[in-house]
């Protein structure tokens, strides 16, 4: 084998596996036009190469045409395989971690109502003993009178100055 031979295979081997890929693409992607038209000329060089070095290659290392077309597909069938279900693997650990945020957002607003009711519990309990037991009275405040009708003669009120009496 020529060195020639050589560089030409691994050309066609390159150019093969770059168009599976392209091809791959086709069927993963939602626009398919530009990686089929990346994939019909990828595809078409490694088959000029096949053509081109016939006469020079006795051994036959290079791919033919349809040892190469059935070699770039199987490997696009296979990537597009191996693709599709690492997606689904990923969409199943994606609801996963879904599920348990969920589930934990659910445990802490459960317990912060837990925390709101037994606050609102204690508030209830302290307003409840505090109207039980009489306010103390404080010393330095002076004594209040009630108002007085107007009808009666009755004491004056508090918040007049005392009319002087004689």
């Amino acid at each position: 084998m020529t060195p020639l031979v050589l560089l030409l295979a691994a050309a066609q081997a390159g150019l093969l596996l770059w168009g599976a890929i392209h091809l791959s693409n086709v069927a993963l992607r939602p626009k398919a036009l530009g990686p089929l038209c990346w994939a019909l000329v990828t595809l078409a060089l490694p088959l000029g190469i096949a053509r081109a070095g016939a006469d020079q290659d006795r051994y036959r290392a290079l791919c033919g045409a349809g040892d190469g077309l059935i070699l770039a597909l199987s490997v696009a069938g296979v990537r597009v395989w191996a693709v599709k279900r690492e997606e689904g693997l990923l969409s199943l650990e994606y609801q996963e971690t879904l599920r348990r945020a969920a589930a934990a957002a659910e445990a802490a607003a459960q317990a912060q109502q837990a925390a709101q009711l037994q606050a609102a519990a204690a508030a209830l309990e302290a307003r409840a003993t505090a109207e039980g037991k009489p306010k103390p009275a404080d010393p330095n405040r002076p004594a209040r009178h009630l108002t007085p009708s107007l009808l009666r003669g009755g004491a004056p009120s508090p918040r007049l100055p005392p009319a002087l009496r004689t």
